[in-house]
């Protein structure tokens, strides 16, 4: 058993990793990436409560090697349908923006290639933040391995199926909390909830603690496997907005490395502590160990959501058809560069013939543009200008002025450009918009 399930482990350590390095392509705005997140830790989490009820009910039944047989066919059917995903190809030019990480040099070596991810946590306080709150919520997971075959003895009094019993029972909580992470998508609280889903990992331990019973301990893996969603969705979706796409599979790997080793801490000590301490002693180490850091890390996840939210102007540049092809990351960059701008009513905001040295867009107001004194167009809210003289390399093609009081947002040459022509989808669809202005 253990000679095979050591390289089914190891090889399967790469497939989280590279399914939540995958996630942020497939999605457009924050509240989709921790909604799909979301949806996808409940769908686990689903098969986690289907799982150990079958695999309880197959072991009363028939026996062990029939459990690893279905096992087997999940897994080809899991393979199938991974074998059907089309991959998405994107230009990550402009993505380093987001982050402090960078495209790898070719040259780099292998190992050094793979001792990427724990850099950029070591060089990312916010990444070593949530890092630290997920490990101590992994020793804790790793303990409750051992614990679920001691509650299912001593406290429920059963056999080996009152351990699959019991993991129903947080996979039943997990999907409650599946959908309560997805509903809080909106809200850009990641970091606040999942310090209070790293909290629930350990209040509910003190249950037993006081009063060791079944009912204390099925209501204490039900409130766990609830809060298991909050650490889960909020801590990939925290990692995929401030992490580069340059290195996201890396830092998700070392993070599964650390979370692994975590979790095998906690499988290996809960033993001897039962042993030499007793369960009730035992839990209270363990509500503590995870407890302690959720509280104390909780103004900084306050701090994080903030750095999180989408800074202002992100939803306009989102609407415009030439940054709508750039990543969430992208967009969210773009937007902390732009200026502020305002016009009174019959004021010159661009002069035709001048040098073209921003890309600007209304955020409240109303403009006329006219070419040789002849009008053009009026244009409002979440209408743009200013793309052709920086496109075409030429001076401004038009004057806009102000027809009433306007409210301005304005990007520098060097990044707009930079942002446009570091994607193909984002250039193609500056110079259609160009071409049918001019024409």
């Amino acid at each position: 058993v253990l000679v095979t399930s050591t390289p089914t482990a190891v090889i399967g350590c790469g497939f989280r990793p590279t399914q939540m390095a995958w996630m942020p392509s497939l999605t457009t705005k924050p509240e989709e990436l921790t909604a799909a997140n979301g949806a996808s830790s409940t769908i686990e989490s689903l098969a986690f409560f289907i799982g150990p009820a079958l695999g309880a009910l197959l072991v009363a039944t028939s026996s062990i090697e029939i459990v690893f047989l279905l096992n087997v066919v999940t897994f080809l059917v899991s393979a199938a349908l991974v074998a059907g995903i089309t991959p998405v190809v994107r230009d990550t030019a402009s993505d380093e923006e987001g982050g402090s990480g960078g495209e790898p040099e070719e040259e780099e070596g292998a190992l050094r290639e793979m001792a990427g991810g724990f850099r950029e946590i070591a060089h990312n306080r916010d990444l070593f933040l949530i890092g630290s709150l997920l490990c101590a919520q992994t020793v804790v997971a790793g303990a409750t391995i051992v614990l679920g075959v001691t509650w299912a003895v001593e406290i429920l009094e059963r056999g080996p199926e009152a351990v699959g019993i019991i993991d129903s029972a947080f996979g039943v909580g997990a999907i409650v909390g599946g959908f309560f992470a997805i509903a809080r998508s909106s809200r850009n609280r990641l970091a606040t909830d999942m310090a209070l889903g790293t909290a629930l990992w350990s209040l509910p331990l003190l249950l037993i603690v006081a009063w060791p019973s079944p009912v204390t301990a099925f209501a204490a893996v039900v409130i766990m496997g609830f809060g298991n969603p909050l650490v889960d969705v909020n801590f990939a979706t925290i990692t995929q907005r401030i992490v580069p796409d340059a290195v996201l599979g890396r830092v998700f790997g070392a993070f599964e490395g650390a979370f692994i080793a975590t979790m095998a801490l906690g499988s290996l000590v809960t033993p001897f502590l039962i042993e030499h301490l007793g369960m009730r002693w035992t839990l209270t180490i363990l509500a503590v160990l995870v407890g302690a850091p959720a509280l104390l890390f909780l103004p900084r996840c306050l701090r994080l959501d903030a750095t999180l939210r989408p800074p202002e102007g992100t939803d306009l540049l989102r609407r415009i058809a030439i940054f709508a092809p750039l990543p969430q990351a992208s967009i969210e960059a773009l937007a902390r560069r732009l200026v502020h701008e305002s016009a009174a009513a019959g004021s010159p905001i661009l002069r035709e013939g001048e040098s073209s040295d921003r890309f600007l867009v209304i955020q409240s107001g109303r403009v006329e543009v006219t070419a040789d004194g002849q009008h053009l167009r009026f244009e409002g809210p979440g209408d743009f200008f200013g793309e052709i003289g920086l496109l075409r390399d030429v001076p401004r093609t038009a004057t806009v002025t102000a027809v009433e009081d306007t409210e301005l947002l304005s990007l520098a040459r060097e990044p707009f450009l930079d942002a446009v022509r570091g994607t193909d989808e984002s250039l193609t669809a500056a110079d259609d918009i160009v071409t049918r202005r001019l024409g």
